[in-house]
């Protein structure tokens, strides 16, 4: 019997970790924006920052064993604070990304419910299921104002939502300056 070997699991994790393009497409962000490539340049900090307390250390002392401690505390606490920020920013961004998913989710199924309150209370008023009171009818035209106002506020989130997602489509037109 021939055993089949799975890709280690983890090395593909990790590869996935440090795809900067994916992990930017998963937070919907420009490269420039990301939280991995955030991490990246802060890296090159921390390396030019290293090399720049080594050659000052070497200028004002001889023992090489205090340079490279100064230097490996300098290190450490620069990886310690670029984690903490990368971490705080792949927090926003997952945030982000949640509540425009949220505010999507939301409108569409605001969207139904109210098409069709508007559609009965329509049906209401124009009297083709039976006659209403004069009360009723009163009470059936604030219905159907609120249904429309309610209406008008979801259309408004489904515009955010694909302004954040970018996908709201133009509409060019000729205006007079």
């Amino acid at each position: 019997m021939k055993l089949i070997k799975k890709p280690n699991m983890n090395l593909k994790k990790f590869l996935d970790s440090i795809n900067i393009a994916k992990q930017c497409r998963k937070y919907n962000l420009s490269v420039w924006q990301c939280p991995q490539f955030l991490f990246l340049i802060l890296g090159l900090v921390v390396i030019i920052s290293s090399l720049a307390i080594y050659f000052i250390g070497i200028h004002y002392s001889d023992d090489p064993e205090v340079i490279a401690l100064i230097v490996l505390f300098m290190s450490v606490f620069l990886i310690m604070v670029d984690f903490s920020i990368i971490k705080s920013f792949e927090r926003l961004a997952e945030v982000a990304r949640m509540k425009s998913e949220f505010v999507s989710v939301v409108s569409h199924q605001l969207r139904s419910p109210l098409s069709n309150l508007k559609w009965v209370v329509d049906l209401l008023i124009s009297g083709k299921i039976e006659s209403v009171s004069e009360k009723q009818s009163v009470y059936l035209q604030i219905l159907r104002e609120n249904s429309r106002r309610m209406e008008g506020l979801v259309s408004d989130l489904l515009i955010v939502s694909r302004i954040e997602a970018d996908n709201l489509p133009f509409k060019i037109e000729k205006a007079s300056l």
